[in-house]
């Protein structure tokens, strides 16, 4: 099984709380179907088997979803447009987003890279200082949350590391040519400002 969020701020998104489930087996999507009605026995709709959510995507989001189905080729295009501006535009400071080899990304996000936690804090006071939206999201990687602790047996530098000093900016299909200049701009004036201090 594998899911998706249609939260509102994915590639495809609905308007409020929305996702889907994928399988290819019968026995894994009637699970999923009585797990998302409160574990509804799928013989008896008043018999509850499992322990179970109130898990269904409403018919408004399921709709919204369907429209934006119809542009979302297109919004992978010029979202990928968008992420080449920045990879060629953005000083090397920031680094560049890397795709594997024979993969492609939906660029949900943009995010850069700092060289440390008091440089992505910066970054972020001088984004927003100058209106440019901006989040470091996933502050706490999946290793140090307190659910995951009993499986926790290794510290993840890399991991850790990373959620210290990345950021996150502007990304979307409809980020006019003028707001990519005016993000780049900022950004690579922040990159100069770090670039003479460590001169």
């Amino acid at each position: 099984m594998t899911s998706t969020s249609f939260y509102p701020t994915k590639p495809l998104a609905c308007y409020g709380d929305g996702g889907a489930v994928f399988t290819n087996s019968d026995e894994e999507r009637d699970l999923m179907v009585s797990c998302r009605v409160h574990g509804m026995s799928p013989e008896d709709h008043y018999d509850n088997v499992r322990m179970g959510l109130n898990a269904r995507m409403d018919s408004f989001q399921a709709a919204v979803v369907l429209q934006k189905l119809t542009v979302f080729e297109q919004e992978l295009i010029d979202r990928e447009k968008v992420a080449q501006r920045y990879n060629n535009e953005l000083s090397s400071y920031f680094g560049k987003q890397k795709v594997l080899d024979n993969c492609k990304s939906a660029r949900a996000l943009y995010t850069v890279t700092c060289a440390n936690n008091d440089d992505r804090d910066e970054l972020m006071v001088f984004l927003k200082e100058n209106g440019i939206p901006c989040g470091a999201y996933y502050p706490r990687p999946v290793n140090t949350q307190t659910a995951y602790q009993k499986w926790n047996t290794r510290s993840l530098p890399v991991c850790e590391k990373l959620s210290k000093t990345v950021l996150s900016i502007p990304m979307h299909p409809y980020l006019s040519a003028e707001a990519q200049d005016y993000v780049i701009s900022k950004m690579n004036e922040f990159a100069a400002k770090k670039s003479s201090k460590a001169a």
